[in-house]
């Protein structure tokens, strides 16, 4: 966190995050339409940790903002 949203520092190379087209230095703003600043860390490790479930995310590149959806997977 840094009070605008979660800097994303590197990618898994074929990973979810990766195929949705999340990229590194992109910000997330906003999970399933709710802004990062009003969730606490256990409620983003929360919705980054349920396999199957998929995410909406609100992410600021470049100073354009766009929708991405990414698909959780099992961590093995």
């Amino acid at each position: 966190f840094d009070g605008l949203g979660l800097r994303v520092h590197s990618l898994v190379p074929g990973s979810p995050a990766d195929e949705a087209g999340l990229r590194a230095g992109d910000r997330v703003l906003a999970i399933d339409g709710r802004p990062v600043g009003e969730l606490g860390h256990a409620e983003v490790e929360r919705a980054f940790s349920r396999p199957g479930r998929t995410l909406l995310l609100l992410v600021e590149r470049a100073g354009e903002r766009q929708e991405l959806r990414v698909a959780l997977e099992r961590l093995l």
